[in-house]
């Protein structure tokens, strides 16, 4: 599936008695601003005073609180708590054929990553999932002197993905000299290695030229499951509805209170009793209520178990750019960036409760339910079944490829006049496979199981329809782990998929002060964008 769009931008003219803000990239001692860097609007002009809450995160700080990543240390931040992190989730990325969701997605207000616009040095990254948000993991992060971040919404200057504000990597542009770092590391708990090697350089050539680069590898063991640390062996959660008469609260010994690992019957004459051991009918203990419907604390309900906290990651990236002064006033560049990112090896961290319609005269049924269905007159019952058993022999291996490359003119008109125009074009492949995922169809049919006129366990449909599911294998779901590695291997298959982005983007802009008022300058900015994507 191909889909293509043309977007045009035309942003209007900003009229401002009060001066607004892009904080200056450096300055000498007397306070003179050699560069700015537009990031809380199109106009030019130094200070701290903007119009929209702008956050700075310099890098140096961002170091000292994490010093693994860049990435890492902005999702210690509250405006970012809802991002997606290595872990797998969809959370803000989304999840499914249409999205990728390795690496770091951030998500501004919890809102979803998409409506979150990525920019590096005020344009446009190119999207690396399939929803058009970007994993800042592939961005040239030994080089970002500082991100800021528009903690408001920004789409009327930035683009309609700007609904809940901006990131903007600033990059040090004018960088000079050579620095090697290698890290390494592990939680004061012995998990989680991490090991990091980076080179970044930066010199003057031809004159007036300057080339920067960097390159760097990291790697990340991750977190592997919940049950690794004795603090979250309760299995925490929050419970509660966030508001005044209910709030939230943390309790401990979560669990869905609707299900069961080995199968909750929730209606007809079996409600309310669980199959255990090799099948057997047992009482279920719905455990205490909580203010969540469905939550208990305690009991015998499921819970997700061996989910990663962070998946195992690595990611490899490559950045060049060269910037060559042609005069005074005017400048070109251009810049290739390519990063590679992916995470393997971890089970499934989505298990939820599975419905399932058990017929009357199942073969697996014990004795006794099948007596109390056959007083009863019941035709069927349904059994919620927390999968553990079968989700956890799943495995996921993600890989995005992302290469850019933009070029650009920039420069001053009139000594009072900021101008630029640029050209990005930018690619992504995203690969997703998934091992032992679950055929839901071969399930069903393999679950509704039956004796033949011989007295063999069969599926139905071998009887009724042989040519529908060929190879059809019984499985046996009463209970804990006593499904046939045959009737394993029937359910399980191996998927995949990818996802190609593209983008190409030319925008121009020009922004200055026009008049002197009685409160600062006048400044206008006018801006074009074309993007297709």
């Amino acid at each position: 599936m191909r889909m293509k769009s043309a977007v045009a931008l035309l942003g209007g003219v900003s009229a401002m008695a009060l001066a607004t803000s892009a904080l200056a990239q450096t300055a000498d001692a007397a306070g003179s601003v050699e560069s700015v860097v537009v990031t809380a609007t199109r106009i030019q002009t130094n200070g701290y005073t903007t119009p929209t809450p702008v956050t700075v995160a310099p890098v140096a700080q961002l170091q000292q609180t994490t010093p693994s990543n860049i990435p890492d240390a902005l999702n210690k931040l509250p405006q970012f708590s809802g991002s997606t992190q290595a872990a797998g989730n969809g959370n803000g990325a989304g999840s499914g054929p249409s999205n990728i969701f390795t690496g770091n997605f951030l998500n501004l207000r919890n809102m979803g990553a998409i409506r979150t616009l990525i920019l590096l040095d005020g344009r446009r990254v190119p999207s690396t999932a399939g929803n058009g948000s970007v994993d800042v993991n592939t961005l040239p992060q030994a080089l970002v002197q500082r991100v800021d971040v528009v903690t408001g919404g920004a789409s009327a200057v930035y683009g309609s993905d700007a609904v809940t504000g901006v990131v903007n990597f600033v990059l040090d542009t004018h960088y000079t000299g050579l620095k090697l770092v290698v890290q390494d590391g592990i939680s004061d708990r012995g998990d989680a290695p991490s090991f990091k090697f980076g080179v970044t350089g930066g010199t003057k050539v031809f004159d007036r030229g300057h080339f920067i680069f960097s390159a760097e590898h990291y790697q990340n063991a991750g977190l592997k499951t919940l049950e690794s640390r004795p603090s979250t062996a309760p299995f925490y959660g929050i419970t509660g509805a966030g508001t005044a008469a209910d709030p939230f609260t943390l309790t401990a010994n979560t669990r869905v209170s609707t299900t069961a690992f080995g199968g909750l019957v929730t209606a007809g004459p079996l409600a309310g009793q669980q199959f255990v051991g090799t099948g057997t009918l047992a009482p279920f203990n719905a455990g205490t209520p909580t203010h969540t419907v469905g939550v208990s604390s305690g009991g015998d309900g499921g819970y997700l178990i061996n989910a990663p906290l962070t998946a195992p990651l690595r990611s490899d990236q490559v950045f060049g750019r060269f910037e060559y002064e042609f005069d005074t006033n005017t400048a070109g560049f251009m810049q290739l960036n390519w990063s590679e990112s992916g995470i393997s090896n971890f089970h499934r961290s989505t298990q939820s409760s599975l419905p399932l319609t058990i017929f009357s005269g199942n073969a697996y049924l014990p004795a006794n339910a099948q007596a109390a269905l056959t007083a009863a007159n019941a035709a069927s019952f349904v059994l919620n079944r927390y999968p553990r058993d079968i989700s956890l022999g799943s495995s996921l291996t993600q890989l995005t490829t992302a290469l850019d490359f933009t070029a650009g003119v920039k420069g001053k008109l009139l000594d009072k006049y900021s101008w630029e125009t640029y050209y990005t074009h930018g690619e992504a492949r995203a690969r997703s496979r998934r091992n032992n995922n679950i055929n839901f169809v071969n399930l069903y049919a393999a679950l509704d199981a039956v004796r033949d006129p011989s007295g063999n366990i069969v599926c139905r449909v071998t009887l009724t329809n042989p040519g529908l599911y060929p190879g059809c294998q019984p499985i046996n779901m009463f209970g804990q782990y006593n499904e046939s590695a045959q009737a394993l291997d029937y359910i399980y298959q191996d998927t995949n998929f990818q996802v190609l982005n593209k983008m190409e983007d030319f925008a121009g802009s020009i922004s200055g002060d026009v008049i002197e008022g009685w409160a600062g300058p006048l400044s206008v900015a006018l801006n074009f964008e074309y993007r297709r994507q």
